[in-house]
């Protein structure tokens, strides 16, 4: 064979090698294309589904925000109507004999604030030469006793003077009590009243002046 022949077959052989590679390319090619399509389509369809659930859960938060307003007001309408009947109840009983232990009163009033502040005296009894504050409550707590006896005093005795004479006694009117709110009344030397049955029971008699 001559040389030119070699050459000839050489290079057909190159040829079909580079169509053969050519052809794998566009495969290769059309399978890259394919496949990104597919992740495409995957990427579309999860960013969908994110979007969907992102929706439902949006949706979701709304109705339970919806609900616990709609629960909370009902709540809140529901113990500011307790307070008050809790308010009333103690007012009405102090009304009618304006008593404190040993202590009598000619004169009782509730719900007194000065504009200027926000603080609220609950029930006030006065007579010649005594004021009794009155702090009604659902449900006290001990650790709360000593704190309320100091604010309230405080700022009675500043907002009026006109009593700065007088002798101040402390109570606190509520519904439930336990033994250690009638041992810290007892410590602090304040009224502790509360109902028992249809009557007003005073539990601690044994007080002191502020």
């Amino acid at each position: 064979m001559s040389v030119s022949k070699k050459i000839k077959k050489e290079l057909l052989k190159l040829a079909k090698a580079q169509n053969k590679t050519q052809k794998a390319m566009i495969d290769l090619k059309q399978s890259m294309k394919k496949s990104n399509k597919k992740h495409d389509r995957d990427e579309q369809k999860s960013r969908e589904k994110h979007d969907k659930d992102m929706e439902e859960y949006r949706k979701s938060r709304e109705e339970a925000d919806k609900r616990f307003d709609k629960a909370n007001k009902k709540w809140e309408s529901f113990m500011g109507n307790t307070s008050e009947m809790t308010e009333e109840y103690f007012y009405r009983s102090l009304e009618e004999n304006k008593t404190l232990g040993t202590l009598k009163f000619n004169e009782i009033d509730r719900n007194v604030r000065q504009t200027a502040n926000s603080v609220e005296f609950d029930i006030i009894l006065i007579n010649g030469d005594s004021i009794g504050i009155i702090e009604v409550k659902n449900k006290a707590h001990p650790k709360d006793i000593k704190p309320l006896i100091e604010k309230k005093i405080k700022h009675f005795k500043s907002y009026y003077p006109e009593y700065k004479d007088y002798k101040y006694y402390f109570g606190i009117a509520t519904m439930i009590t336990n033994k250690k709110m009638i041992q810290e009344a007892k410590d602090e030397g304040i009224f502790l009243l509360t109902q028992k049955k249809d009557h007003l029971e005073i539990v601690n008699v044994g007080f002191k002046t502020f």
